[in-house]
């Protein structure tokens, strides 16, 4: 098979994934958990393979992010070996002490190695899934290589959040709430499209509204300068005309999704991700963002003025699930579990069961996340892990260097950094990345951000990409 032949390939799976995975519940449920896990086990075979028949077609950024995630998954292995207690209790004293305990009181079960883990079968599952991940990640690094498949990605991308915009608007508006032919039981009142909590999908939208976004940008700006109606119209129909629409369209689908999931996180960034774009767009090119703003602004007014404001959430006191409020003193305790375990952690996935070792009386319900990535990251494998994250999230937006610049004509790289920075900051009040869908999407933005996106006069198109409309419009006037 030809190089670029498996590549594509390769890419279309890729892409796949990325637009099926949010359809069952955003994969929470365990087979869809399982089918990522194994999607991506082929979708990395595939990768090391044409790797194997090009060396070089992995950059030098994209292999320094290998090693961060390459670290995260050796404290993972390392927190399932049996090793002694005298190493419990050295990196994780609560996890030695609470063994020690259950010891006295069932001393059959006693062993002189244990993993460090406090629970590991759940240790294991987060490892696998983030396994997962990076063999996901590794696949869009080796298949989305120029600003022509970053298109194709921007495009594949402002679909499902288009997608999912308008199902979720349509099911709340319509009074439906189902998610695909089962009823919603919880977040009756908002949209959350084919995910199972409102954060989650606004989430999901966010981080897709910079590829829309990206879009009509990107289209306005290759646009022919026309003088006729006629010439606007046929322009229209081009490539061009018809990625301006289709990016409006599926902006303002997921500026309807986002305001009507009343989420306050995926509210405030997604405006994060629109102030991004246009500070990238705005000094260079101010008609694209006039376009942009004329885009939104109809939409948002008509949807403020039909429904109740997101910003009800902030001054409303009946909730059902943790606000601001009581999220702090969980933050708080969290804090205060990191000094126990601050090497290593207490074992990736085992924060419910670490918090409750260390949870004050007045935190009240569940809390199986601390609602808060970061934080969680460290206190699952400590200081360790959020360094390597650090360090994934310094390489993903660093500035290129490896002379793989990208050309004004194509701004897709921009709009990476865009939706990359929405995640993370959407991770400090949430746990944005414990959802599948979620995550196989920040795996591939990170990845393609770091991939060897070149520039060539191919992958960019023509320097004038309707001159068919102008050739048309110079015939007809001079006729």
């Amino acid at each position: 098979m030809p190089l670029e032949t498996a590549r594509a390939m390769l890419r279309w799976a890729l892409l796949a994934l990325l637009v099926l995975s949010p359809l069952p519940f955003g994969s929470v449920t365990p087979w869809a958990v399982l089918t990522i896990e194994l999607w991506a086990a082929v979708l990395g075979a595939a990768a090391v393979l044409i790797l194997a028949r090009d060396p070089e077609g992995l950059s030098s950024r994209a292999r320094w992010l290998l090693l961060p995630a390459a670290a995260i998954a050796a404290i993972g292995f390392l927190q399932l070996l049996p090793l002694p207690r005298a190493w419990t209790r050295l990196v994780a004293a609560p996890t030695a002490a609470a063994r020690e305990e259950v010891s006295r009181l069932l001393p059959e079960i006693s062993s002189a190695l244990a993993p460090q883990s406090l629970e590991p079968p759940a240790t294991t599952d987060a490892l696998m899934r983030f396994l997962a991940y990076v063999l996901i990640g590794l696949a869009a690094a080796v298949a989305i290589r120029t600003p022509a498949h970053l298109r194709q990605a921007a495009l594949a991308i402002a679909a499902s959040g288009a997608f999912q915009g308008i199902y979720g608007a349509a099911e709340y508006l319509t009074g439906h709430q189902e998610i695909l032919g089962h009823a919603k039981k919880y977040c009756l009142d908002e949209a959350t499209g084919t995910f199972v909590n409102r954060n989650h999908f606004a989430a999901y939208l966010a981080m897709s509204l910079p590829f829309a976004l990206g879009l009509v940008i990107e289209s306005w700006e290759h646009l022919p300068r026309v003088r006729s109606w006629r010439e606007r119209f046929l322009g229209a129909w081009e490539p061009e005309g018809r990625r301006l629409l289709y990016g409006g369209f599926a902006a303002a689908a997921i500026w309807a999704g986002v305001i009507l999931s009343y989420s306050r996180s995926g509210l405030a960034v997604a405006i994060l991700a629109t102030a991004l774009v246009a500070f990238a767009s705005a000094r260079k090119h101010r008609a694209a963002w006039v376009l942009l703003a004329v885009l939104a602004t109809p939409t948002v007014l008509l949807l403020w003025q039909q429904v109740r404001a997101p910003g009800e959430r902030f001054v409303s006191g009946s909730e059902s699930l943790p606000t601001l409020n009581e999220r702090l003193p969980t933050w708080l305790a969290s804090v205060k579990m990191i000094p126990d375990s601050w090497l290593l952690g207490t074992g990736l996935g085992t924060f419910e069961p670490a918090f409750d070792l260390h949870r004050t009386p007045e935190i009240r319900g569940r809390w199986d996340h601390a609602h808060n990535d970061w934080l969680e990251g460290c206190t699952d494998g400590g200081l360790l892990v959020l360094a390597a994250v650090v360090g994934l999230a310094t390489g993903c937006f660093l500035p290129r260097g490896d002379g793989l610049r990208a050309r004004p004509p194509d701004r897709f790289v921009s709009i990476l950094g865009a939706a990359a920075a929405a995640a993370a900051l959407g991770c400090f009040v949430d746990f944005w990345m414990r959802i599948p869908a979620i995550a196989v999407f920040a795996a591939v933005i990170v990845a393609t951000r770091g991939g060897p996106v070149a520039s060539s006069p191919e992958d960019l198109g023509s320097t004038e990409p309707v001159s068919r409309i102008r050739r048309f419009g110079k015939a007809t006037r001079a006729v």
